[in-house]
């Protein structure tokens, strides 16, 4: 891990102002059912490097927006962020029929559209990154859930990078110097938004550490050239 420091906010009881709009639904309610279809969803899909259940990242992503201070509703769109993108038409289905339009309108913000597939990695992200920025903008529980989510893919990269060893892990990357890129167009976007400094400071410090991985991958990479 980087040397960052780090700040939480002091924990509180849940009340009405903490939930953010879930509607009627009672809370406990609300995450037993985001939990219930992550976990339909995601439980036999793999995480593309150490081949852990992907369960976890949804799992981690609202743990960390709990942690930092954020809202019921941001915590039950961190579980169901990755829902549509990786289970497709009949996850939405499934996702219309049991949650809000609220919610479903910001899991359906983080999601990109099956087009982008199309477009190589770098004009891909720029679209994800524009399109992200208007919806952390609108939405800071988005914001919230998104920021989760990339702490979290760099907290998981760094275990990789501990199990694997920097090599093995980003000689898989085929450009991990436009992987960094991408992560610190993400800390622009949320330092841009109203997100709470918890999460701001806990993604810039991994975003730190990615830099510093990268720069050496990159300087190794060149002396053995």
């Amino acid at each position: 891990m980087s040397t960052c420091t780090l700040t939480y906010p002091t924990p509180a009881l849940v009340t009405a102002d903490s939930c953010g709009d879930l509607g009627e639904t009672p809370p406990a309610f609300l995450l037993a059912n985001a939990m219930a279809l992550a976990t339909e969803v995601h439980l036999h899909q793999l995480r593309k490097i150490a081949a852990s259940s992907y369960l976890s990242h949804p799992m981690l992503t609202a743990g960390i927006v709990l942690k930092t201070g954020g809202t019921l509703r941001a915590t039950t769109i961190a579980l169901l962020h990755d829902v549509f993108e990786e289970g497709g038409p009949s996850a939405l289905n499934l996702l219309r029929k049991r949650f809000s339009k609220s919610i479903v309108d910001a899991v359906i913000s983080m999601t990109p559209p099956p087009t982008d597939l199309l477009l190589p990695w770098v004009p891909r992200k720029e679209q994800s990154l524009s399109r992200i920025r208007q919806a952390c903008a609108l939405d800071v529980d988005v914001a919230c859930a998104f920021g989760a989510d990339k702490a979290a893919t760099l907290w998981e990269l760094e275990l990789d990078c501990q199990h694997l060893g920097d090599v093995a892990v980003f000689s898989r990357m085929k450009r991990p110097q436009e992987m960094l890129w991408y992560y610190q167009s993400c800390w622009q976007v949320l330092a841009a938004s109203e997100i709470n400094q918890s999460m701001l400071s806990l993604l810039g410090c991994h975003v730190q550490w990615l830099r510093q991985r990268v720069d050496a991958y990159l300087h190794k990479s060149r002396s053995t050239d």
